[in-house]
């Protein structure tokens, strides 16, 4: 939703249309943080009864998180998530706004080397940029979304897993090709 307003309306009316609406403005900035947030793939490094701690892959940034889904993984589980900065900058905790995707069939190091060789086709120069355009916007407009329909293995309430890899069919599940994993 806020990528959709973004594209599509001037940034003088996104904030018409939020006072015209009676939007809030901590709502406002609670959209401006989903606008300028992404899909990324993090590592579990461990739970501590409270928060969850994750290291994203390519940036090797880490982060002391809150899940409201509950799910509380695994340490050395690969998620897909969507990572929410501290909200207004009370906390120091991210917070995890997707249920987690568990990507359960290939290793970190596969999913560093299909990253890797997925940025040069963004054809941003930058490598953090390139990860992160390439983790919001992939490199159609629903490589995200296929790859979640077609690596879909099975879920729980408060989890989805996941197999394979977007660039080799033959590992997604629900994909034309798939051979097993």
């Amino acid at each position: 939703m806020a990528e959709l307003l973004a594209e599509m309306v001037p940034e003088r009316m996104k904030t018409l249309v939020g006072s015209d609406l009676a939007i809030h403005s901590d709502c406002l900035k609670l959209i401006k943080l989903m606008q300028g947030s992404r899909m990324g793939i993090y590592e579990h490094k461990g739970f501590d009864n409270e928060y969850i701690y994750l290291s994203e892959l390519i940036t090797n940034k880490e982060y002391k998180c809150i899940l409201p889904a509950g799910y509380t993984g695994r340490k050395n589980e690969l998620w897909f998530i969507r990572l929410l900065p501290p909200p207004f900058n009370l906390t120091d905790e991210s917070v995890v706004f997707t249920t987690p995707y568990v990507l359960i069939s290939h290793s970190r190091r596969e999913w560093i080397k299909f990253i890797e060789g997925s940025l040069p086709k963004t054809k941003v120069i930058e490598p953090i940029l390139a990860y992160e355009t390439f983790m919001k916007y992939g490199l159609n407009k629903n490589y995200w979304n296929e790859f979640i329909f077609c690596g879909y293995t099975n879920s729980a309430p408060n989890v989805i897993f996941l197999a394979g890899l977007p660039d080799k069919p033959e590992t997604l599940p629900h994909s034309g090709y798939y051979r097993g994993y």
